[in-house]
């Protein structure tokens, strides 16, 4: 923690400390939105879609040179279908897609699909050639 800048710093709250940090969150907070189910539903759900990617822990992601490999791989296949279909890149797969697919590595349709790295449409027009792209990666880098 005393490395850590101090934006990282701040969003860290210890296991130790959860139930004061709630206790004291919720003693601050508009009582109006815990009125109904669906609006607590709502809030934990919106909570869990901010701390579900432990992935994003810049302490546990170690650097790996062939990653970039793959990703570079998959930055000239949105390229190609950009302007194969005369689109902007990102509806083939934006920034943030692209790094998900790269972290995830998933090689069949129905794990890209159960991830849901990518919208339904997307899976549909791009999946299997992306899919092609990580196995043919994997089979060169990793000898999967």
């Amino acid at each position: 923690m005393k490395y850590a800048p101090k934006y990282v710093r701040d969003k860290v709250v210890r296991a130790d400390e959860l139930t004061h940090y709630i206790q004291t969150d919720l003693a601050h907070t508009d009582r109006s939105l815990l009125s109904s189910q669906k609006k607590m539903e709502d809030i934990a759900k919106w909570i869990l879609s901010l701390n579900s990617d432990s992935e994003k822990d810049l302490a546990i992601e170690t650097y790996d040179p062939s990653k970039e490999d793959l990703k570079e791989e998959l930055m000239q296949y949105r390229k190609h279908k950009a302007f194969e279909k005369n689109i902007p890149a990102y509806y083939v797969f934006t920034n943030e897609e692209l790094d998900m697919l790269v972290r995830k590595k998933s090689v069949s349709f129905y794990e890209l699909q159960a991830l849901k790295i990518l919208p339904a449409v997307k899976l549909k027009c791009h999946g299997q050639e992306i899919i092609d792209i990580i196995r043919g990666w994997k089979d060169n880098h990793l000898n999967v």
